[in-house]
């Protein structure tokens, strides 16, 4: 589960990279699909950041209470994953359609 953001994060890069260098219906269209994908995966992120704070997988109790025995404690920073969320967000604002095409009027 962690080379997910790292993967996800090295997708977008590259998508970024090359919308920026060609900006057209193809590439604005990748870009959001990957932008979707930087949300979904901030979202999941989050909520395996915090499932063993929240209770939800026991047996992380039982390695974490060995681990405060031994004077270790780990615990991943419960809203950093969010940092993937706001590229997906930004990569989404900057696809919007801002303007409808104007019509020639007779």
């Amino acid at each position: 589960m962690a080379a997910v953001p790292t993967v996800v994060s090295l997708l977008g890069l590259l998508a970024f990279a090359v919308a920026f260098w060609a900006w057209n219906a193809t590439t604005r269209r990748i870009v959001q699909v990957v932008s979707v994908l930087l949300l979904l995966a901030g979202i999941l992120g989050v909520y395996f950041h915090n499932a063993e704070r929240l209770g939800m997988e026991r047996e992380h109790e039982e390695r974490e209470a060995e681990e405060h025995e031994r004077g270790e404690e780990s615990h991943a920073p419960p809203f950093a994953p969010l940092s993937l969320t706001g590229m997906g967000v930004l990569g989404l604002m900057a696809t919007y359609p801002k303007w409808k095409p104007e019509t020639e009027e007779g």
